[in-house]
């Protein structure tokens, strides 16, 4: 995961880059600017939320990408339904070379995370209800 996350950081105009829970912890950040760590997973997952509160109200399925642009530059994020991979990057950067990055990027990690085995099974229990109660 990390590598994923240090790879997008380092696509030029990218100041930083962020994969976090759905809730918004950190689990991985590369970049100038580490130290926004907390606050962008903050904010991310924040967004996230009222996305899929915006989607649910219309019947329509919550976005998978958003893009945020503002005069100093702009914010991307991969929206997943358990985790959140976010790009902070200057304005005048080449979009058009970030957006494959990150759908890319989204696509490793969607593939790492399928791989990864389920943790062992609780006394008296299967691991599939033990997955869902740690996760």
């Amino acid at each position: 995961m990390k590598q994923v996350v240090e790879a997008l950081a380092g696509l030029g105009g990218v100041r930083v880059a962020l994969l976090a829970l759905k809730d918004g912890v950190p689990v991985a950040c590369a970049g100038e600017e580490v130290q926004l760590a907390e606050e962008l997973g903050a904010l991310a997952a924040a967004l996230a939320l009222e996305l899929e509160r915006a989607s649910a109200e219309q019947s329509l399925a919550p976005p998978r990408r958003a893009w945020i642009k503002a005069s100093r530059g702009c914010a991307a994020l991969e929206l997943r339904e358990d985790w959140l991979l976010v790009a902070l990057v200057d304005a005048g950067a080449p979009l058009e070379q970030l957006r494959p990055a990150l759908e890319a990027a989204a696509s490793r990690l969607s593939r790492a995370g399928r791989r990864q085995e389920p943790p062992p099974a609780l006394p008296g229990g299967s691991g599939r209800e033990a997955a869902r109660e740690i996760g």
